[in-house]
């Protein structure tokens, strides 16, 4: 009994320690397996702290990116606008120092060239001019010959303009007449102009006595009534193309005159002249060579002016048979048939383009002169 009852004891000791044994490895296996959880857990912190401090990073490199982007592009645009500036700059530079190597007169044609009026109206000038002078190139008909039996004859393909009340070709005749009409025109105000830029240099270089008794004159010649003594001296000579080139151009010189006088008395004073008196330059040249070349704007406006002024003159004095007269044609004698009311109203061909070429003419000298106005000045450019 006894010796049963000792092996169930240490049956029982030993199921005991197998049992602790047991435990005991579970719980080291338990522990071990807590451990490596923890390990697991704190591993994968790890990770998703290190994942977390990347995409910091990460976002961090972009915005530092984006911000190096952004100046590098402001950077970029600045130093563009910087060699825009540069560029223009460079630009106006070069074009002032080219605008320093041109004559006064260069600088001024080359404004006058952006001037679309006035080139169109120096076109319109040629064209008429070259139309002029190639008459007997463009027109088969003589331009007095004469068939009564084609009198009044509209446009056609034998009279392109029509014929006149003697059966003249009315073509043939307005190309003629416009030669004459400019011719009178251009050399009129030629003389004019020619005596008002001698008495106007001597009246404002000399000044004093000069001035005071050249200008008295040109204060006479103001006051006289053009057409009157325009009237008169035709009256007392028989009209013709000389006669009326000598009266306008006798009496229209004052105008350049005045001009001229006060762009010399300005001109007198500047620096540039006295440096002419201190090398003993003589008058003659002091206003030739340096007077005049620096006030030709001014006259060369005036001068243009004059044509326009000076052909429709001729036209008015033609016009009432006092200027040149039939058989030869001008512009203004041709209009004459117009006073016929039966010719205005019923033979078109005969009045309108002579009246069309007065009219483009004047409007073209006009448009010229103002071109030449705003050309001299450049505080007109627009």
């Amino acid at each position: 009994m006894a010796s049963g009852r000792a092996a169930k004891t240490a049956k029982s000791e030993k199921t005991a320690k197998s049992a602790k044994a047991a435990g005991a490895a579970g719980a080291i296996v338990a522990t071990d397996a807590a451990v490596a959880a923890d390990a697991v857990n704190t591993a994968v912190a790890a990770d998703a702290v290190n994942a977390a401090v990347a995409a910091g990073a990460a976002e961090a490199i972009v915005a530092t990116g984006a911000a190096d982007a952004v100046k590098m592009a402001n950077a970029a645009g600045a130093t563009g606008a910087a060699d825009a500036i540069k560029i223009a700059e460079a630009a106006e530079a070069a074009r002032a120092r080219g605008e320093e190597n041109r004559s006064p007169l260069q600088l001024m044609m080359g404004r006058f060239i952006k001037n679309k009026m006035a080139v169109a109206g120096l076109a319109v000038i040629a064209v008429l001019a070259a139309m002029a002078l190639l008459a007997p190139v463009l027109t088969p008909h003589d331009r007095d010959a004469y068939n009564m039996a084609e009198r009044y004859q509209p446009p056609s393909g034998a009279h392109l303009l029509g014929a006149d009340a003697m059966g003249r070709d009315v073509f043939t005749r307005l190309l003629y007449a416009g030669r004459l009409s400019l011719m009178v025109g251009v050399l009129s105000t030629a003389i004019s102009a020619g005596i008002g830029i001698v008495l106007g240099s001597l009246a404002g270089f000399y000044g004093k006595w000069a001035d005071m008794a050249i200008m008295r004159v040109a204060d006479i010649f103001s006051s006289l009534p053009f057409y009157m003594i325009a009237i008169t001296v035709m009256a007392l000579f028989e009209p013709s193309v000389n006669g009326t080139i000598v009266v306008m151009g006798l009496l229209w010189w004052t105008g350049t005159a005045r001009l001229l006088r006060s762009q010399i008395l300005s001109l007198r004073e500047r620096e540039f002249m006295e440096a002419t008196t201190a090398l003993g330059i003589s008058d003659a040249k002091k206003i030739v060579q340096h007077l005049l070349p620096n006030a030709f704007g001014p006259i060369i406006v005036s001068v243009t002016l004059n044509v326009a002024n000076a052909i429709l003159t001729e036209s008015a004095l033609s016009y009432l048979g006092l200027g040149i007269r039939i058989p030869i044609p001008s512009w203004g004698n041709m209009l004459s048939d117009a006073q016929n009311m039966f010719v205005l109203q019923n033979y078109w061909w005969m009045w309108i383009p002579p009246g069309l070429c007065i009219l483009l003419t004047v409007m073209s000298f006009n448009f010229v002169g103002e071109g030449l106005r705003d050309a001299a000045d450049p505080k007109l450019d627009r």
